[in-house]
């Protein structure tokens, strides 16, 4: 059984973590939406994205035309999330985060992918950038 003492340091570590986290001391959350923009030989096409960082592979999921797929993450100051994107014989692959070039743009980081690049939501400038394939 837990002593009172114990009880109570439990509630505190839990109660400062919680202001930590509030409080900004630890990095804001990111989230990437990733939405399929494919439309390749006159056709919408259905894409299959496979995301993964040196820590976690977020597996394979296929998303229709203007579908979306999302994940969450805590940047660590050198976070890189990569993604490959395959439709009908085509297969390419982007770094859809890398923390250096991404952690002042967004807190949602929304792509759109096309058949010439993934393209993002700059919300700086409000508009569109699109990218090269890697």
């Amino acid at each position: 059984m837990m002593s009172a003492y114990k009880l109570v340091l439990v509630l505190v570590s839990f109660v400062m973590l919680q202001t930590i986290c509030e409080a900004g001391l630890l990095p804001a959350k990111r989230t990437i939406n990733i939405t399929n923009y494919v439309y390749a030989s006159s056709s919408e096409v259905d894409i299959t994205v496979h995301c993964k960082s040196g820590d976690d592979d977020l597996g394979q999921h296929v998303l229709p035309y203007k579908g979306s797929y999302s994940f969450r993450f805590r940047p660590r100051g050198n976070s890189l999330f990569y993604c490959s994107f395959a439709w009908q014989n085509q297969f390419k692959r982007f770094d859809i985060y890398v923390d250096k070039r991404d952690h002042k743009l967004c807190r949602v980081c929304k792509w759109f992918i096309k058949e010439g690049g993934p393209c993002f939501w700059n919300y700086g400038n409000k508009d569109v950038e699109c990218k090269q394939w890697q």
